[in-house]
């Protein structure tokens, strides 16, 4: 794998862990099919499902992690996870975007 598709599959993985921590499982075996896609080569299919993710009412852009969505997080940790997870979410969309025109 060259180093932005390494990037990729590191920071899915990593979003994935932070879902998994606060119970959003849906997504998080969402992202984990996609890198374990990307990781195995099949970069058509796994960006194409990734990418799928994002925009629209429900998709993984709409996730915010907080007691009132009935996630369990402490009040205090709400404001940086938050802030983890957009950047992760905005680091793989651009990286994923990059990679699929790089192929086409």
């Amino acid at each position: 794998m060259d180093e932005q598709t390494t990037r990729l599959v590191r920071q899915t993985r990593q979003l994935v862990s932070v879902f998994r921590s606060y119970g959003i499982n849906e997504w998080a075996e969402w992202l984990d099919r996609d890198a374990d896609l990307i990781e195995a080569g099949n970069l058509e299919a796994g960006i194409e499902h990734l990418l799928s993710a994002y925009g629209g009412m429900g998709s993984m852009s709409d996730v915010f992690i907080s007691r009132q969505a009935g996630d369990s997080i402490d009040d205090k940790d709400t404001s940086r996870v938050n802030s983890e997870v957009r950047a992760l979410r905005s680091s793989i969309y651009e990286l994923a975007i990059t990679i699929k025109a790089r192929k086409e």
